[in-house]
């Protein structure tokens, strides 16, 4: 129950982000003479700031899962704790890095962040020893 309740919710969720992008990227394409050099470049910014942060939460989450998944179908019983204790450190590393994997790639992506951040890195005066 559980299982199909996440893949309704995945399918859902993938099936709309699929369908917002295609119609942000028709409007990109379909600027009128209203529409600024500024705001297609910001729209373009966060379309691939978004595909980005869907392929980490891809990347980290959902494919993981599903190896577990498919890892468990052939195990035995007694190998199941020794499973699940991975599984149990991986969410959990997973759940604590995602916020810094999403902020530096946010950063790295993101051309004002990124030059507001080495303006930052270049210009701190660090103590010499």
């Amino acid at each position: 129950m559980l299982l199909s309740w996440f893949a309704i919710h995945l399918t859902s969720y993938v099936a709309a982000s699929i369908y917002l992008l295609r119609k942000l990227g028709q409007a990109i394409d379909d600027t009128t003479s209203a529409t600024s050099v500024q705001t297609v470049k910001l729209v373009k910014t966060a379309r691939r700031n978004f595909i980005i942060l869907v392929a980490v939460i891809i990347v980290m989450g959902v494919t993981p899962a599903f190896l577990v998944v498919g890892a468990l179908a052939f195990m035995r019983n007694d190998q199941m704790q020794t499973v699940m204790t991975v599984v149990a450190r991986y969410t959990t590393i997973s759940f604590c890095s995602y916020s810094w994997i999403v902020t530096v790639t946010t950063i790295l992506v993101t051309k004002p962040y990124r030059d507001r951040t080495l303006q930052l890195f270049l210009s701190t005066n660090f103590p010499n020893k």
